[in-house]
């Protein structure tokens, strides 16, 4: 709640206090947080939780999105493939075998196509032309202003 809404006028300097005694507009700012990160961390919070318990969200392929076996071949010289070459550094202090990197990466668990069009006042064929990017964007501003109450 805002230090104005309950009669505690505190002045910051920048006028703040003289223009809600005045009734003018004076700047506020709404507080919240919303996003998409991958596996089980679907909130800011369950973020937080995976990286404070020193956790990976690395996962292979998603079946259901991409067959990372009918394209991927461990020889980087193997056309058609996916596969990157291994990186070492000059001095030998760094050795990465990057093969296996690319067999997956950090996706989201839910479905892109679980979107609440209605709820957004859209109909079906403007959602279909729709990036999946921008459902989620649209979802997550809608999500960052309900937090900031």
């Amino acid at each position: 709640m805002s230090p104005y809404a309950n009669g505690a006028h505190a002045a910051n300097g920048n006028g703040a206090h003289d223009a809600y005694e005045s009734g003018k507009d004076f700047p506020i700012a709404i507080i919240g947080m919303a996003g998409r990160f991958p596996q089980e961390a679907e909130t800011s919070e369950k973020l937080w939780e995976l990286i404070s318990k020193g956790r990976n969200a690395s996962t292979e392929f998603p079946a259901d999105r991409f067959n990372i076996d009918a394209h991927w071949h461990p020889d980087p010289a193997h056309g058609g493939s996916v596969s990157l070459l291994n990186l070492a550094s000059s001095r030998g202090a760094l050795t990465y075998d990057l093969q296996t990197i690319c067999r997956g990466g950090h996706f989201l668990k839910k479905n892109g196509a679980q979107f609440d069009a209605p709820f957004f006042a859209l109909s079906k064929s403007e959602v279909m032309s729709m990036d999946p990017q921008q459902r989620i964007v649209m979802e997550n501003v809608y999500e960052a202003l309900e937090n900031g109450e």
